[in-house]
């Protein structure tokens, strides 16, 4: 989440000292390079974390995602749609119920839209 935010903040955010990400679920610092990338952010991924030059302006989004099959990144991928000027399509949503069964709920109470195709 914290990519998310600095993605469409002001100014340049460097996550560092992350490397032990990379052996989660998956590379969790190369899913969120990859996949918000993808949405137009501009991130560059780095041995131990992400440099990341906010747009404030938002992400373009129109584009597919996946979610890598973790629950982090099926959610946090899911948040940035709701910053990104175009419909984006993710892939992996179900594996938000291994610590968050309810998300997509919650998700579309906070006026998130979601359809499973």
């Amino acid at each position: 989440m914290l990519s998310v935010a600095a993605a469409v903040a002001e100014g340049t955010t460097r996550i560092i000292n992350a490397g032990r990400l990379r052996i989660k679920e998956c590379d969790r610092l190369a899913a969120m390079h990859s996949e918000l990338n993808k949405l137009g952010a501009d991130i560059t991924e780095e041995p131990e974390g992400l440099l990341i030059n906010g747009k404030p302006e938002g992400l373009a989004g129109g584009a597919s995602v996946d979610a890598w099959n973790d629950h982090r990144i099926a959610m946090s991928m899911a948040v940035a749609t709701l910053v990104c000027k175009e419909p984006v399509c993710l892939t992996g949503g179900e594996s938000v119920s291994k610590s968050y069964p309810e998300f997509w709920k919650d998700y579309a109470s906070v006026g998130g839209q979601a359809e499973t195709v």
